[in-house]
């Protein structure tokens, strides 16, 4: 019994998210939305990196490369702003900062004095979203009730 219910409820959120009809944009909604920008703005700024930068700030991954993962998932998190539920754009956003994180790991363990900072910075990023995605969305408020009239008490 406990299996149809939770197929049910991904038939429902499917059917949710296919709907046309406008939906409000909640708070896990607007995460997102700032998700998108900041993704983006930081793939584009990989797209064209400084010159003379260091060949030991990108050691495994090259910049375009890294430019390509922050537009997609830009892409993927602009994708849930109206759904009805973003699991895997949290996800996307969670893992890519743990990766970027990594890259830090990797500088720090090559003896880049500063690089445990961005790395610390990244995870806790990634942390955050991660405990924003967890975050219920609060219930519409309900419209305002005409007041009764006071119900006719008999003498």
């Amino acid at each position: 019994m406990g299996h149809t219910r939770g197929v049910r409820e991904n038939i429902r959120a499917a059917l949710a998210w296919a709907d046309p009809r406008p939906r409000r944009v909640g708070r896990r909604g607007l995460f997102l939305a700032f998700l998108t920008v900041l993704d983006a703005a930081y793939g584009y700024a990989l797209l064209a990196p400084p010159p003379g930068a260091p060949a030991l700030a990108y050691p495994v991954v090259p910049p375009e490369t890294w430019a390509i993962a922050w537009l997609t998932v830009a892409a993927v998190c602009a994708s849930g702003i109206l759904a009805p539920v973003a699991r895997w754009q949290f996800v996307a956003a969670a893992s890519l900062n743990t990766a970027w994180a990594a890259r830090f790991a990797y500088l720090w363990y090559r003896h880049v004095p500063q690089a445990w900072i961005g790395m610390m910075v990244w995870l806790a990023f990634a942390f955050t979203v991660m405990v924003i995605s967890g975050w219920p969305e609060p219930r519409p408020a309900l419209p305002e009730l005409l007041p009764l009239p006071p119900p006719d008490v008999p003498a």
